[in-house]
């Protein structure tokens, strides 16, 4: 059986969609997530079911409700045709008007009459019970225009009135403050009809229950503090297409929308300093092997030098181990997205300035964004990838030449994202001494470091890139040899789901970074 469901706007995010689909996984579902007329208005898109040529019944649902108990009888409950089943609105004190927009079940042909009655004047109808003071604005009413056209020619049946219930959300402006009380409105009218002692306790709905309807213009269910019982994703996934319409940072809209709450900053990077393996002890392929992917790739698209303000700078190249598929600048090739961009002023953080940028959403400086991997890329690194416990964010494979500098340190100094963002691991696959890392100051977090360090082939290396660090080669360092590093960077706290392109929280959320990397818990196969 089909299931209609209209998602247009961004009241209601890919959370509900996710949701249903989950309690219902044995059915197809239609999504309507833009107008099929330009005509017509956010909820009245349910009339789109009435004009389907499908010689079963569909059912049609409103994305704000809980499905609870045996909810499956009210999608199983049997109807024939010249039925039109609809959930009742037993809670309204209205003689004429008898049920509920949240959930119908139909067969289409059925109710092809009133899908062209509907379109046949759709500003009239969609205006029509408001004018008449039925419902009020700015959009409504399309409830009672399927209560009264299906009267017309159909026989309406209603689900039993103790297999649904209302939660209602009400305002109060208290000290100038706008409070919202969730509660049953009508808990009182609902025991006089069906002799049960209560509505909602305990987090649990009485076991009559099938389908709790958010009822109120104001609803947003994922606000009411119980709803994380009913559906555990709320708080814990983060849906990127929730947020295609913000001009922010995806980890800005995370931080806004409290997905890093619980991370106690000063706690998860507390004794975060330098750290050394080799490749073996992290199950990862040796160094050799890893080279050989990355010319594989590099024979195939190249290298780019890092890009600011229309000057590439050619000692410094390399290609992207992930892109973002909605970068800013279609222009851009996918697999160079992370180096740099002509509209940027500098070649490192956004700790430093963010260049000139209109708005940073889908540029380089969107570290959550790059977290697609080429084929090309995952075929000639699947030993790397695969060894991962974490998924991969702004990754690089970086070319490095030694710039003939008197003090090769004295620039590039820069913190990146903070390790409770992204991890990177540094994995040297050809270098020669001379070539240097050097670690100096603090992460105004209580913890500071200093070393110059030669970074080895063979050897993994992660610090806390919250103390500023550079890179350099002293005088005399082979000008004519590649430093080629794989630059990991990783998602520190949470997992990507690809299919739903969605971020959700993992098992190591919120813990001490230092523990999770000296116990090796960011690769898979360590030894």
């Amino acid at each position: 059986m089909k299931i209609l469901c209209i998602r247009i706007g961004n009241k209601y995010g890919q959370l509900y969609e996710e949701y249903l689909k989950e309690k219902l996984p044995e059915h197809e579902f239609i999504w309507i997530k833009e107008p099929y007329d330009n005509r017509v208005l956010l909820q009245w898109n349910k009339m789109f079911g009435m004009n389907l040529d499908i010689n079963e019944p569909i059912c049609v649902i409103d994305i704000d409700i809980l499905l609870v108990n045996d909810y499956k009888k009210i999608f199983d409950y049997p109807i024939k045709q010249g039925q039109f089943l609809a959930m009742p609105g037993w809670w309204r004190d209205d003689d004429k008007y008898k049920i509920n927009g949240g959930f119908f079940k139909y067969y289409p042909k059925d109710c092809k009459y009133i899908y062209d009655k509907f379109m046949s004047d759709i500003d009239y109808w969609q205006n029509y019970y408001i004018k008449n003071g039925t419902t009020r604005g700015p959009v409504n009413g399309e409830q009672y225009f399927v209560e009264d056209t299906v009267k017309e020619r159909l026989e309406l049946i209603t689900l039993p009135n103790n297999w649904v219930t209302r939660w209602c959300a009400t305002s109060d402006v208290i000290g100038g403050k706008d409070l919202k009380k969730w509660q049953f409105e009508t808990s009182l009218k609902y025991r006089e009809l069906t002799n049960n002692e209560y509505v909602y306790m305990g987090g649990e709905f009485h076991s009559d229950i099938k389908l709790v309807h958010f009822t109120n213009s104001i609803n947003k269910p994922h606000e009411w503090p119980d709803y994380k019982l009913f559906n555990k994703e709320v708080n814990n996934v983060f849906y990127v297409s929730d947020y295609k319409d913000s001009d922010k940072l995806l980890t800005t809209d995370m931080y806004d929308n409290n997905y890093f709450n619980h991370v106690d900053r000063k706690q998860s990077l507390s004794k975060l300093t330098f750290y050394e393996f080799t490749l073996n002890e992290l199950g990862f392929p040796s160094a050799d092997k890893i080279l050989k992917g990355v010319k594989n790739i590099e024979n195939k698209i190249g290298l780019q030098g890092w890009k600011t303000e229309n000057y590439e700078q050619k000692k410094y190249r390399g290609f992207s181990l992930v892109y973002n598929p909605n970068f800013f600048d279609n222009k851009t090739s996918t697999y160079h997205q992370t180096w740099g961009h002509q509209l940027m002023t500098q070649t490192y953080s956004g700790w430093v300035n963010l260049g000139n940028h209109k708005q940073i959403k889908n540029t380089y400086y969107d570290t959550y964004a790059f977290r697609y991997i080429h084929n090309l890329i995952y075929e000639n690194l699947k030993d790397v990838i695969d060894n991962l416990a974490m998924p991969l964010l702004r990754s690089r494979c970086a070319y490095l030449l030694p710039n003939e500098e008197s003090d090769p340190f004295k620039r590039g100094w820069h913190v990146d994202e903070p390790p409770t963002e992204m991890m990177r691991l540094n994995i040297p696959l050809q270098t020669c001494k001379g070539h240097e890392l050097h670690i100096e100051g603090d992460d105004r977090f209580g913890n500071s470091y200093s070393t110059k360090k030669y970074l080895e082939v063979g050897k993994v290396y992660l610090w806390n890139t919250n103390i500023p660090h550079t890179v350099g080669a002293h005088k005399g360092t082979n000008p004519n040899l590649d430093r080629i590093h794989l630059v990991l960077g990783m998602s520190t706290y949470f997992d990507y789901d690809k299919k739903k392109d969605c971020f959700k929280k993992n098992k190591f959320f919120g813990k001490n970074i230092h523990d999770i990397i000296v116990n090796k818990l960011f690769v898979k196969n360590a030894k």
